[in-house]
């Protein structure tokens, strides 16, 4: 999750978009991510008990949210004891 300005300033740099596009595109990406989850399973996209993991990218860089997701996926599914274990 994140802002709206810096979602549009990302956006605007990972596609090389102006402000305009870049707003039409996140309100599409929203709009297909919600519809997605509605009509598959029935939920709602803003229901916080639907993560395990809430990172603001506001305040976490990228790079860093892929190491705090794949520090989680680990434990998680306790995969430094099957290391260890082998």
């Amino acid at each position: 999750m994140g802002s709206l300005e810096k979602r549009i300033g990302r956006a605007q740099e990972d596609y090389s978009l102006d402000r305009q596009a870049a707003i039409e595109f996140i309100k599409n990406e929203d709009k297909g991510r919600k519809g997605y989850l509605k009509d598959n399973f029935d939920k709602d996209i803003d229901d916080p008990l639907l993560y395990h993991l809430i990172i603001n990218t506001d305040l976490i860089r990228c790079d860093d949210a892929a190491c705090l997701i794949g520090d989680a996926v680990i434990k998680r599914f306790q995969l430094d004891r099957r290391l260890r274990a082998a």
